[in-house]
């Protein structure tokens, strides 16, 4: 069984490789994918196959880019990674990208619960901000601890734009929408 990171490191891998089957091989059959109402393709999923297509349409939308990890925060059952993307999506000749940070929830080696964050100082802040009940057995203690990567800052957390779009604000193509309509 690999490390949260380890997993996490697969998981970002097989979304640079576009490689659907390598990317939901740590999800649990009752994974639940959350983005915000913020992000172009807002909304919750749950279950694999869901999430697969959920995501299989959104990393679809590139023509060439990616999205990297900068930090890998873990404590108890949850993770936090921040993260960079660096995209071109398809018909565009604008880059386009932004820092971000996506929180997981692992039982049992595996993951149950995806999300997404605008801003990073959010991310660091949900695991405290979950009821006790959804915490493992064995507790939190926050903030949470950096395994590997930059330490947090305030500039970190702003998007970063090119060509006046921002990744939080790109175009969803209205096929890709539909692709989510029932995700939502």
């Amino acid at each position: 069984m690999r490390t949260k990171v380890e997993a996490l490191q697969h998981f970002f891998a097989a979304i640079n490789r576009n490689d659907m089957q390598a990317i939901s091989e740590d999800f649990a059959p009752d994974i639940m994918r959350v983005e915000p109402d913020s992000f172009p393709t807002a909304g919750t999923c749950r279950g694999i196959e869901e999430v697969r297509e959920h995501l299989r349409a959104g990393r679809g939308s590139w023509a060439e880019g990616s999205c990297d990890p900068e930090g890998f925060f873990v404590e108890g059952d949850r993770a936090v990674v921040f993260l960079y993307a660096w995209v071109r999506l398809h018909g565009a000749t604008d880059w386009t990208g932004g820092r971000f940070a996506d929180g997981f929830v692992f039982r049992e080696g595996k993951i149950i619960e995806y999300r997404s964050f605008a801003e990073r100082a959010d991310a660091l802040a949900w695991p405290a901000s979950t009821p006790r009940h959804r915490l493992s057995s064995t507790g939190c203690s926050y903030p949470l601890t950096l395994l590997r990567g930059p330490a947090p800052s305030a500039h970190a957390a702003r998007p970063i734009s090119s060509g006046g779009a921002s990744l939080l604000s790109l175009p969803v193509p209205s096929k890709v929408r539909k692709r989510y309509s029932r995700c939502r």
